[in-house]
C-alpha cells in the first residue's frame, strides 16, 4: 500500500518512515503504563504533523528553495511532539 503521506523522493520516505516509527515505538513504552491514552493522543497529534506536512509540500512544490526545510520538517516536529506528549493532559 502507498503511504498517504508525501515526500521529496524514496529514499526521503524510508529516512522518515524509520525515524517515525522509532518515536512511535519509545512513546509507546514510554507510555503504556499512564493509563490516560497517551500515546493515542500521540498518535493523534502525529496525525496533524503529517497533514501539515502534506500541505506545506504542495506550498513547496511551488517553491523549489523550500526543499530543505521540508526535508526535516516531520522529523523535527515528530521529536518535539515525542518530548511534549509527557505534558499532555
Amino acid at each position: 500500500m502507498e503511504s498517504e503521506n508525501k515526500y521529496i523522493n524514496k529514499e526521503h520516505e524510508g529516512i522518515v518512515e524509520q525515524y517515525v516509527l522509532y518515536l512511535k515505538k519509545l512513546v509507546y513504552f514510554a507510555t503504556e503504563d499512564a493509563g490516560n491514552m497517551k500515546f493515542q493522543e500521540y498518535t493523534e497529534i502525529l496525525e496533524s504533523v503529517f497533514m501539515y506536512s502534506n500541505n506545506f509540500y504542495d506550498t513547496m512544490t511551488k517553491k523549489k528553495h523550500m526543499v530543505e526545510e521540508f526535508m526535516f520538517l516531520i522529523p523535527s516536529m515528530a521529536f518535539y511532539l515525542s518530548v511534549r506528549v509527557f505534558y499532555l493532559d
